[in-house]
């Protein structure tokens, strides 16, 4: 759902690495985007199918939210990328 929100959005999934509480994600998007408005819609879209698909579910159910608030944004350089990329992909 991640990868389709970004294909719908025009971001390019660099790397992901999905774990049980958390999610490591390596975006490219277009500088138009702001930090918080590429969180909004990944997480926003996620949650919104999720809730469709599965209605009985209990993050459905018992909470309102499907994501925790909080997020960490970072920026990469170029040079970096391949470092962040490897610390992502051996979580």
């Amino acid at each position: 759902m991640i990868r389709f929100c970004a294909q719908v959005n025009e971001f390019e999934v660099m790397e992901i690495n999905i774990q049980p509480d958390h999610v490591h994600l390596i975006l490219s998007c277009k500088p138009s985007y702001s930090p918080s408005e590429v969180m909004q819609l990944i997480k926003g879209g996620t949650s919104k199918k999720l809730k469709e698909l599965y209605p009985d579910s209990p993050e459905t159910i018992w909470t309102n939210s499907f994501w925790s608030d909080g997020y960490f944004v970072g920026t990469v350089g170029q040079r970096d990328l391949n470092s962040v990329i490897n610390y992502v992909r051996n979580q």
